[in-house]
This record gives C-alpha cells, structure tokens and sequence, in this order.
C-alpha cells in the first residue's frame, strides 16, 4: 500500500480543469506550476478530447460554439457536448437530452444496497427499453413525473427500487440547467418525433464516442481507444443480451471493470459523428484478406512455352518439303554449295515423294 493516496488531479480526467484554464486566459499549459502537477502525457490527452469534442480550435483557444459555452455548464465536458449539441438540426431533442443529462448527474437514481440482479428485473419490469439503459433512465423519469400524488410516487419508486431522493435531486438539477440555456439565449427546439430513440443516442454517441467498446468472442468488450477489457454491469437492460457495440457513461471498478449505464448503438455512428477520431479501415482489411487468399489459393503459373505446329496442319510431305527448302536456303548462304550430280538433284524429290506415299 502506498503511504498517501495520489492527488486526485493526477488520478481524474482533467479536461473540465483545462477547460477553466483556458476561460481564465492561461495558454501554456504544459509548463503551468501546478502544486501537485499531472504529467505530460495526462494533459495532451485532455486537450486531444477537448479538440475532439468541438471546444478548442487548432490554435488551442476556445471555440464560440462550443468551447465558451461548455465553460458556464458545471458539467463534465462530454456531458456537457452533448446538452449543446442536441439542438442541433440532425438531433433535435434538446428536452430529452436535459431530463437524460440531469438523472445522469445523479450519482445513483436505483438503490445501490439492492441486488443488481433484481434492479434489472425492476428496469425490465415497466419501463425497460432494449435499445439500453440511457433510454431505460429517460422513461423511469418521465414516468415519475407524469404521476399525480406523493404517494402514488412513492409506490413507484418502491416498486422499481427507485431512489426518491435521487429522482428529486435531478428534478432540481434540469431546472438549473434550463435556466442557464436560457441565461446564454440558447431556445429548445421542439421535438417533432417524441419516439425519436435513434436521435437520442446519437447524441450521446457525439459527446461519449471515447466510450464506445466492442464485442468480443469471449463475451467480454474492448474499449475501442485504448483496448482496456470491459464488462457490462448486471444491473443493465443489456447485461444478458452482450450487443456487439456499445456506448456507455462510466466505469465501475472492482474485480472487473464495469460499464454502467449501457446503451446498444451503431457502428457507422462514429464515422459520422468523430471522423477525427475514428477512420473506416474496412475496404482496406478487405483487401489484404483478398490479397492473402490469392496468394495462398493460386499457385503461380509457369511461363507459357510456345510449341511447334503440328504436322497435320500442311500435310507431312509438305512439312518436309519446306524443312528442305530452308535448309537449301540457310545454306546458300553460309557458303558456297558443292556441285553435285544432276541425278541425284532429280532423284531427290522423288525419294521424298515415295518415303511420304
């Protein structure tokens, strides 16, 4: 065990710091006189993030857009993205996004003293959503809002083992948020599609794409940026079901590390919302497979050897007679014929004609 605990700035991500170092006006950070100061490589990766997420620019100055606006939010830079971000006209669903982005600012809305196991069953139950537990979180909070009378909602968080506490706090913290949206003139566009899942996790998608993992034939997941093994919580909708990509809000560690708050997404999604982050390697794995299979089923081909025609195509006398005719000829020039009988020059032909007969 070690003699005192490591600094927390040293152990956490530190994107929403640099965020606030950058809003003071302080441009180098690297050589910045932290008291218990990060190292290098911390840092670059925080600053990699905040430019992947649309809040720095390449001059590493912060953006209109993004970048001075995610500073008034006291939210984690990717939770933050995707609050701005949802009004945009490919999403669309600013007043999901902030009902979403508020319960998931509480810290646990399902008791945590509960069986995992049974939690699920309780999420199945009524308000589970296959597509995973973002969309499961969104229904158990419309829910609790659309009942009439303390009691009634007291039974429904009984029923589901529901934090009330929790599901309070996160009331509040929308109504926060909400009014900062209105403090930075930002308007929520209304939705036109209230079953509009795909544009929901889409968004989350746009500001959680470092949290993405893959399947694995073991069952276990890969986190598609650094390859750390993963595994999804038994309190998920999608614990039993092990789709093959996935997005998830954070990490839990204990003997495994597990994804908590899990939702099944698409792959085709990252291309389009992180190009800079994720490159299509598909065409070009295709091509080396289709290159190792040419090479290991086609074996290679000698070179082709011209053949001499056939002797049926002239007829053999005829053949002979050409063969004699070129040799004459290739004689003639080389040297100089020797004189020969005149009989033997007449019965030449003859000879040929009756060796062919």
């Amino acid at each position: 065990m070690p003699k005192c605990t490591k600094p927390e700035i040293q152990r956490v991500n530190a994107s929403y710091l640099l965020l606030q170092m950058k809003a003071l006006g302080i441009r180098n950070i690297l050589n910045f006189e932290f008291i218990s100061p990060p190292s290098e490589e911390h840092i670059v990766k925080s600053l990699e993030l905040l430019f992947a997420l649309g809040a720095l620019d390449d001059k590493t100055e912060l953006t209109k857009e993004i970048g001075y606006k995610l500073v008034e939010f006291p939210l984690d830079p990717k939770l933050g993205t995707v609050l701005l971000r949802s009004n945009e006209e490919k999403f669309k669903c600013m007043d999901e996004i902030l009902s979403l982005v508020a319960v998931l600012s509480v810290q646990n809305l399902f008791l945590s003293s509960r069986d995992p196991v049974a939690i699920a069953k309780a999420k199945k139950k009524d308000i589970g959503v296959i597509e995973g537990d973002h969309l499961t979180l969104l229904n158990a909070y419309n829910v609790y809002n659309r009942i009439k009378g303390n009691k009634n909602k007291e039974q429904y968080c009984r029923n589901h083992f529901i934090n009330e506490k929790a599901m309070i706090r996160a009331g509040q913290i929308r109504l926060q948020l909400k009014n900062m949206l209105r403090q930075l003139k930002i308007e929520i566009k209304p939705n036109d599609d209230d079953d509009d899942y795909e544009g929901i996790l889409k968004c989350v998608t746009a500001g959680y794409f470092t949290h993405v993992a893959q399947l694995q034939p073991d069952g276990s997941y890969r986190n598609v940026r650094n390859n750390s093994v993963l595994y999804i919580h038994p309190s998920s909708v999608l614990a039993n079901l092990r789709p093959k990509w996935v997005v998830y809000h954070e990490i839990v560690a204990t003997s495994f590390q597990y994804m908590r708050e899990v939702s099944e997404i698409d792959p085709q999604w990252l291309l389009e919302l992180a190009p800079q982050y994720f490159v299509d390697k598909r065409k070009d794995t295709l091509e080396q497979k289709h290159h190792m299979e040419i090479k290991r089923k086609v074996p290679v081909q000698p070179a082709p050897v011209l053949e001499e025609q056939p002797e049926s195509i002239f007829g053999d006398s005829k053949k002979r007679k050409f063969r004699n005719v070129h040799q004459q000829f290739s004689t003639s020039k080389s040297s100089v014929p020797e004189k020969k009988d005149s009989k033997a020059i007449k019965t030449e032909p003859n000879s040929t004609a009756k060796q062919s007969m």
